[in-house]
């Protein structure tokens, strides 16, 4: 296996929306080559990782030599993604996490369970891009947002797969830099697709799809009648339970087992709108800091109303419920 790292320069900060969620996140942007679509037959030959925290950004690409070097990529790359809060990718949910994770299956490897941003599922989704352009590639991305020059290759992911058959018959340190570059201009490209977020319904995406929180992340939040659900995973899972009382008027269940946790918080209905009480569950002073949102009144969260549903707000609520009362019930 091949491993080439290298320390870059700071990449520039993605905007104050993208900040609101993902601010002092430990980053890992992630792509894979392989040698098909289908992991039962195909094999994962290259991993490409861009680290990013406070304090360095680091560039990392793992290339098979030999397809037997696929256990080493696997378990180096898993490795390395352990070491992030958050991984971006574009069409990972689909492909590149679900690959990895049925290759790692058959070598035992366990892969990290990180919140993993998707751009191409929030684009898709939560965005009327697709209706403007001619298709969703990330290229395509790439050029309504007017960065498509910053690619140095001129290969696709196809003729990468080509390529590296080449490669491993000849050996040729052309086709492996080839290779090498396409797989780097792709993860160096991905992250300056972020501000493509100011396009799209980002709070909206953020709500159904979930987003890091200080002891885990949340899977996806969900407004029916009078209760708004959430449901998440725990870095550190135990089995818990509570219902309901007149200090802590929600219930949260804990699942060890795949280190779930589901928190339901009941909501009033009035006049057509719906709403929870967030300063009697979050305290008078840390609801305090919600007082001046435009979906907070007399501290109750407002969660739907003839004006729509304020993502933005109640994914705010849930991030400082997380970080201020899941701690105390559950450790």
């Amino acid at each position: 296996m091949l491993r080439i790292t290298d320390n870059v320069s700071p990449l520039p900060s993605p905007g104050r929306i993208f900040n609101m969620y993902f601010e002092k996140q430990k980053i890992a942007v992630f792509d894979i080559e392989t040698t098909g679509l289908n992991p039962a037959s195909s094999r994962l030959i290259l991993s490409g990782i861009i680290l990013i925290d406070e304090s360095e950004t680091r560039f990392i690409q793992l290339l098979a030599e030999d397809l037997s070097d696929e256990k080493l990529i696997i378990e180096e790359t898993c490795s390395l993604l352990s070491e992030a809060d958050v991984i971006i990718t574009y069409n990972g949910r689909h492909f590149d996490v679900p690959f990895l994770s049925k290759r790692a299956s058959l070598y035992g490897v366990s892969v990290p369970d990180k919140y993993n941003l998707d751009l191409y599922t929030v684009v898709r989704d939560y965005s009327s891009l697709r209706n403007m352009l001619s298709g969703l590639r990330q290229k395509d991305i790439e050029e309504f947002l007017g960065i498509s020059t910053s690619r140095a290759d001129t290969i696709s992911g196809y003729e990468s797969v080509k390529l590296f058959e080449r490669y491993l018959n000849t050996g040729s340190f052309a086709l492996r830099d080839k290779i090498l570059l396409h797989n780097a201009d792709d993860i160096r490209q991905l992250y300056r697709l972020l501000p493509v977020i100011r396009s799209t319904d980002f709070h909206k995406a953020m709500f159904r799809t979930g987003f890091p929180v200080s002891c885990g992340y949340v899977r996806g939040i969900r407004l029916s009648g009078k209760k708004l659900t959430v449901r998440g995973i725990l870095n550190d899972p135990l089995d818990y339970i509570s219902f309901p009382t007149a200090e802590t008027p929600y219930s949260v269940t804990a699942v060890r087992s795949g280190g779930s946790i589901d928190v339901v918080f009941p909501c009033e209905c009035e006049q057509g709108i719906t709403f929870l009480d967030a300063r009697r569950i979050l305290g008078e002073d840390v609801s305090a800091a919600f007082e001046r949102l435009p979906g907070m009144e007399s501290g109750y969260l407002i969660c739907s109303s003839d004006s729509g549903v304020p993502y933005m707000e109640i994914n705010l609520f849930v991030k400082e419920f997380f970080k201020s009362r899941i701690p105390l019930m559950l450790y």
